[in-house]
């Protein structure tokens, strides 16, 4: 009798466990793999949330990089601005001299400024002995000339055919400029030399590149590009953004002020704060 109950037991227990994974569902063969308790959709989901797991771990390791948003939205914001230094600085205006190669808080003077992380240095600066401003690249209209002018003695004028202007000042070929009109009759000076009066700038700037006007829209303001840049900085209005050597808009028009420090970076004041901008990977992005 124990014999035939035994026996009866184990006709019963296939029966038993297949009764057991139903209930608590057991994968099928088709979906159940040795050592992966999973069914098929239960992986699809779980791998979804380990890939999305493992995005936002890649995203939170930004630490020499800032993206504007980033650390709300996990995504790339409107402005697409990547920063060195996120625009935190507090500096209230932020001056380079380019012949003692020197960012600090005022002109040729105040506290000198890192210009990797934005923040002053220990040591007082070195300021060196040096003249005046010199002039600024600028354009007639009217006459068709081009040249270098101030508006002091120091500055002097060179109006020119293109042609001569080029020849003249080589550094012109190959380069991005702001150039600015101006009413070139409209001059002062003494016997040994001449200068542009004050009123004859206009405050009204073109792009060239190489020679050649690449923009037929007027900013407001134009900065410097470094030998060889592709984009320069300009303003319209209030606001400064990047132009490229077709005169297009690259980067937005979104800063209060642009200082170049290399190549590849700027201080930006944006939204009342100076920063440090990544030029070449915010170009990158958008």
């Amino acid at each position: 009798m124990k014999k035939l109950v035994m026996t009866l037991f184990i006709l019963a227990m296939p029966f038993m466990l297949i009764a057991c994974g139903s209930e608590n569902d057991t994968p099928s063969d088709e979906s159940y793999t040795s050592g992966n308790h999973m069914t098929e959709e239960n992986s699809e989901v779980e791998e979804s949330d380990m890939v999305e797991e493992s995005n936002e771990t890649e995203e939170s390791d930004i630490d020499e990089e800032y993206v504007v948003g980033m650390e709300t939205e996990p995504q790339v914001p409107e402005d697409n601005l990547v920063w060195i230094v996120p625009p935190m600085l507090e500096h209230d205006r932020i001056y380079y001299c380019s012949v003692c190669d020197i960012f600090s808080t005022e002109l040729h003077g105040g506290r000198e400024i890192d210009r990797t992380t934005g923040l002053f240095l220990d040591d007082d600066p070195t300021w060196g002995g040096h003249g005046g401003g010199g002039g600024t690249p600028v354009y007639d209209p009217e006459l068709n000339l081009f040249g270098i002018a101030g508006t002091d003695a120091y500055s002097g004028m060179v109006m020119l055919p293109l042609d001569e202007f080029m020849e003249q000042f080589p550094f012109v070929s190959g380069n991005l400029m702001a150039i600015q009109i101006v009413d070139s009759t409209r001059v002062t000076g003494t016997e040994w030399d001449e200068w542009l009066e004050e009123d004859a700038f206009t405050g009204r700037f073109l792009v060239m590149y190489d020679g050649i006007l690449v923009s037929d829209f007027e900013f407001d303001s134009g900065g410097l590009s470094l030998d060889d840049s592709d984009i320069i900085n300009m303003r319209i209005g209030d606001k400064w953004g990047f132009v490229d050597r077709n005169g297009d808009t690259v980067i937005p028009f979104v800063f209060e002020r642009i200082l170049w420090i290399d190549g590849d970076s700027v201080f930006a004041h944006y939204n009342g704060r100076y920063g440090i901008l990544n030029i070449r990977r915010t170009l990158e992005v958008r």
